[in-house]
């Protein structure tokens, strides 16, 4: 597969839409596309004045791809930022880039980094016997959130679960496949990865941190793309499965605690109908699973 920068970005290039959310204060879009076996999912919102995108991209085992641009460098911190000529538009892909393998519940069960080659127009990545799937970020202001331009907050690393340390690009890691998931492996389902929104509660709040502090638009923007990413996990079933335990894909409380608090927080902020709606689900999902005890109210 060979797809440059600009045509991955085209939502009018065959992309169908999935979802729009015009009338919140930050709006949101999904389009998704397939072609030839490959998954593209484009997310869309503002940053500020600008606009902010990110396509997450997923392939068949075994087969490449190589994305094309007029010019490119390599940073030091392990980024690709690319152009393509007549744009101010700004590409950044973060490597090393995973390929990863899922199950029929969209759990990952395998992923290892890829080997990749980067030419002044062209980055190739080779996905050994898995599936490339990684995201490429779309903003005319993505080197604001890049070194040299970081206030001392930004180039902190904060701790998640103690072993996993959060700085400003590590949305990368965690949005996979337009889900938020768990960094962990949990060995009762078997080491896989799962979607999980105790961690898109925490991301939600580290990217209000770096918003408040500096002022950034492009972490308001990080902000939309987890509370999306949790919402539209519930677009189909209206449940949140997580699958930590077994594979009837169980779901847990404190997980859907979480999704509610950032729903919740999303919907005070900038309203939105869909928002108001998977809210309503969540709390639902919670008082079925609740004791009413005589005289104390409800326990959970």
């Amino acid at each position: 597969m060979k797809i440059s920068m600009h045509n991955l970005f085209a939502v009018t290039d065959g992309m169908e839409p999935v979802f729009s959310e015009t009338a919140s204060a930050m709006p949101f879009s999904r389009y998704v596309a397939t072609r030839d076996g490959w998954m593209f999912t484009l997310d869309q919102t503002c940053a500020g004045s600008d606009a902010f995108s990110v396509a997450s991209i997923r392939g068949p085992e075994k087969e490449e791809i190589t994305l094309l641009f007029d010019s490119a460098g390599r940073r030091d911190d392990g980024c690709i930022l690319a152009r393509m000529n007549g744009s101010d538009e700004q590409y950044l892909v973060v490597l090393p880039v995973c390929s990863r393998r899922f199950d029929e519940h969209a759990r990952i069960c395998l992923e290892q980094e890829c080997r990749a080659t980067v030419t002044d127009q062209s980055l190739t990545i080779y996905p050994g016997d898995l599936s490339c799937c990684f995201n490429v970020f779309r903003s005319k202001t993505m080197t604001s959130i890049l070194s040299p331009g970081l206030f001392n907050i930004e180039r902190r690393a904060f701790s998640l679960y103690g072993s996993n340390s959060i700085k400003p690009l590590c949305l990368n890691d965690f949005l996979i496949d337009g889900r938020i998931y768990d960094p962990r492996r949990h060995k009762r389902a078997g080491s896989k990865r799962i979607c999980q929104e105790q961690v898109a509660y925490l991301l939600h709040g580290y990217y209000a941190m770096l918003w408040n502090v500096t002022g950034k638009p492009l972490y308001r923007a990080m902000q939309t793309m987890i509370v999306y990413a949790v919402a539209l996990r519930m677009q189909k079933s209206n449940t949140l499965p997580h699958g930590a335990w077994t594979d009837s894909m169980e779901t847990h409380l404190r997980y859907a605690a979480e999704a509610l608090d950032v729903l919740t927080a999303r919907y005070r902020e900038c309203g939105g109908d869909m928002i108001a709606d998977k809210c309503g689900k969540i709390s639902q999902i919670i008082l079925n699973h609740c004791d009413e005890i005589e005289n104390n109210g409800l326990w959970f």
